[in-house]
């Protein structure tokens, strides 16, 4: 049996790469495994689908460009490992849109990024 790592905080845990990223990590056994995405119904659903296997889920509706919610996500769940797959990744859906995907992608991780710094996390 693998070793138990640390807190894992997984951003965009509803969505494609978020969840796999979910179904993944559950097997190295984390301490923890925080899933935030801003889309109920997808948090519930990859929530709902692990906990079956592991009860060490937190599942946490949030936005990556909400820096107040992050820096209480950050300081309550004290992650030392952050997986940040919380993006718009549909190229050309998004160049016809720049303005959202440069608040999300951009503006949301480096929110992220200065969290991670500002808590310590490791990873």
């Amino acid at each position: 049996m693998a070793e138990a790592m640390q807190v894992v905080l997984v951003t965009g845990a509803g969505g494609s790469i978020g969840s796999e990223l979910c179904r993944q990590l559950i097997r190295y056994l984390p301490v923890r495994l925080v899933l935030l995405d801003h889309d109920e119904y997808a948090l519930y659903t990859i929530e709902q689908e692990l906990s079956e296997r592991d009860p060490r889920i937190v599942s946490v509706i949030g936005d990556v460009k909400d820096a107040t919610h992050m820096a209480r996500v950050f300081r309550d769940t004290r992650p030392a490992i952050v997986f940040h797959a919380a993006a718009y990744k549909h190229v050309p859906l998004m160049e016809e849109n720049p303005q959202i995907a440069i608040r999300n992608n951009v503006l949301g991780t480096k929110s992220v990024v200065d969290l991670a710094d500002r808590f310590g996390v490791e990873r």
